[in-house]
């Protein structure tokens, strides 16, 4: 049940982790060009945008080829009790290329900046979108929480140092404090999980059966965390500030993606391995939805 078709496993088998290594060896080689005394203004640029559209490139490709269903095709490069498993389906490779699609735009927004400005954030924008496209290609749940989690610090980086407030600092402690310690309630499940199941593989834990009493307690660690980062009222405090003082391109990359990991975790995490905890929360769930709709309607009518 859970592969693609031969023509499309022969293509996407050798391209998993292309859209995290890549991103990742540009960002080294923009960081390191940076320090560069002699180097040219217009390289960096150049190589950011010659990446980025290879990424969009791969990106479409594999997603015009992949099977358009809900099946996942895996490969394990490190076989342990928690493997390193890398994997996409229709919706995570739909991610992916929204994530590379959106490269571009944010470069666009640092034409003109100061060359030292421009390269450590071009560098930063390729870093963050290594670390996001890691998280929606694996298959195993404790590296989509590394590569969760490791997300803030480029973004973190980026608000605090070429935000355009003078309160950028603050902001930038604000929304790493705070979704880091939600994040925590994330690690406090996972560990739980591992402990009744002995494994985080996201496609063994789909056909695992989990005690109603432990899924329920499972889903308010996730539940929590995920409410953090997605965010919902009253969890959300430090998003508005982050983005009032964030860069142009720092803002595009919080609302694009980073935001979105939050939603995919519930699809890939809460939805298949706990359903029982999901219909008995659910009136909970869609009261702060509903509360969540309602306030951002009233503060941007505000606004």
């Amino acid at each position: 049940a859970y592969a693609y078709s031969t023509k499309a496993t022969l293509l996407i088998k050798p391209m998993y982790l292309y859209f995290f290594v890549y991103p990742l060896f540009v960002a080294a080689g923009l960081a390191w060009w940076s320090n560069e005394e002699d180097s040219s203004e217009d390289f960096p640029i150049l190589l950011a945008m010659i990446s980025s559209n290879l990424l969009r490139f791969m990106s479409f490709i594999m997603l015009l080829t992949a099977d358009l269903s809900l099946a996942i095709d895996t490969e394990t490069l490190w076989p342990t009790s928690t493997a390193l498993v890398f994997g996409v389906d229709f919706t995570s490779m739909l991610l992916v290329t929204l994530s590379c699609f959106l490269v571009e735009p944010m470069i666009l927004t640092l034409v003109g900046k100061s060359p030292n400005s421009q390269n450590a954030q071009l560098s930063l924008i390729f870093l963050a979108t290594a670390l996001i496209n890691a998280a929606f290609v694996t298959n195993d749940y404790i590296v989509f929480y590394v590569a969760f989690e490791a997300v803030l610090m480029p973004l973190y980086v980026m608000v605090g140092l070429y935000g355009g407030s003078p309160t950028r600092v603050r902001s930038a402690l604000l929304l790493f404090l705070y979704t880091l310690a939600g994040s925590l309630f994330m690690l406090l499940g996972l560990l739980g999980l591992y402990s009744h199941t002995g494994t985080t593989d996201m496609t063994v834990l789909q056909h695992v059966s989990l005690d109603p009493s432990v899924q329920r307690y499972l889903f308010i660690c996730f539940g929590l965390a995920l409410m953090v980062k997605t965010p919902v009222v009253p969890f959300h405090i430090w998003l508005p500030r982050a983005h009032a003082d964030a860069p142009l391109a720092g803002s595009m990359l919080l609302a694009g993606t980073v935001l979105k990991l939050a939603t995919y975790g519930i699809y890939r995490l809460v939805l298949p391995v706990l359903p029982d905890a999901c219909d008995y929360y659910a009136p909970l769930v869609q009261t702060l939805a509903v509360i969540s709709l309602i306030y951002s309607s009233l503060a941007t009518l505000r606004s």
